[in-house]
């Protein structure tokens, strides 16, 4: 791991290959619910309200970013 992604990796709460789980699903989520596991698979920029954004993938869905506001680490909901 490169120095920077490691500066990067400790600025955000969640970490790389971390199991998570969404907050809450909003209307757009029809297909999917709270108890979807979902791995960070990229960590992301702030964005334009400088929040933290990350990549999240589970198994049989496809790719989605979100804030970091509206994920939880899997072991917390259990």
């Amino acid at each position: 791991m490169t120095l920077r992604a490691m500066q990067t990796e400790k600025l955000h709460k969640y970490r790389l290959r971390q199991s998570v789980r969404l907050s809450r699903t909003g209307f757009s989520d029809k297909l999917t619910s709270a108890g979807t596991d979902y791995e960070v698979i990229r960590l992301l920029p702030p964005d334009g309200s400088g929040e933290f954004t990350y990549r999240i993938k589970a198994d049989g869905f496809s790719e989605r970013a979100v804030r970091e506001s509206e994920i939880v680490a899997r072991a917390l909901m259990d």
